[in-house]
């Protein structure tokens, strides 16, 4: 079909669900990553940090750490950090319950005893730092526009109400895996093919008198990762 040519109006809300589920699962997967070198450094001359976003699973992306790293980017820095300052910024995070009971457990985190590296050393630290906060601000913002955009284009597909319907399924997930099937209900014979599409369903290979079963290769990494998301307990 040419570019110009008009796409049937099904046709045209399937594709656009697809654009955003891949995009924000792309935007996820860069988060993830970013979040990842952040840790690194962290690690390195600021635990008090880490142990202070210990407490969320999603950690460092929460936006309360964010705001707390881009005031204190060094450890001496977050020790000098007054009670007020640090209420400021969970406030400028959006927090608007539960702050005052933060701002003493991340006070007390900051200034728990952990050792230092050497003062320009940690300036030097801090200053890469700040840069791997930039890079995350814009992955988190990124990923949350899209998730938003998700939801608001996947709920009119006619097929969003039936993926849904599967236990464990919520709209980004369910999203992934239409974008990803498709929305041509006769695209697989049967669920092995399916399952062979999306990699769980396993190889056996034989030569002579032996065989032997492996995993495949071959297969939609997308619905693959979806897929191992589902099977996640709540």
């Amino acid at each position: 079909m040419h570019a110009h040519q008009p796409l049937p109006a099904d046709s045209e809300l399937f594709r656009a669900v697809a654009v955003l589920a891949r995009a924000q699962q792309d935007a996820t997967w860069n988060r993830q990553q970013i979040s990842n070198q952040l840790r690194s450094p962290l690690r390195e001359y600021d635990p008090a940090a880490l142990a202070a976003a210990a407490t969320w699973q999603s950690g460092l992306c929460r936006p309360e750490i964010r705001e707390l790293l881009n005031a204190a980017s060094t450890p001496a820095i977050a020790a000098r950090l007054t009670r007020t300052q640090i209420t400021v910024a969970l406030r400028r995070a959006g927090r608007k319950r539960g702050i005052e009971a933060d701002t003493v457990r991340f006070r007390e985190a900051l200034r728990s005893d952990w050792p230092h590296q050497p003062p320009q050393v940690e300036d030097a630290l801090g200053k890469q730092t700040l840069a791997l906060l930039f890079q995350l601000d814009a992955a988190c913002s990124a990923a949350d526009n899209f998730a938003q955009a998700v939801d608001e284009t996947f709920a009119q597909h006619e097929d969003a109400e039936v993926i849904l319907g599967f236990p464990g399924l919520g709209t980004q997930l369910g999203a992934r895996v239409l974008a990803e099937i498709g929305d041509d209900r006769e695209r697989f014979a049967d669920a092995h093919r399916l399952k062979a599409y999306a990699g769980p369903s396993p190889i056996t290979r034989a030569s002579g008198k032996k065989s032997a079963i492996t995993r495949r290769w071959v297969r939609n990494d997308r619905l693959n990762h979806a897929g191992g998301l589902w099977a996640l307990p709540p």
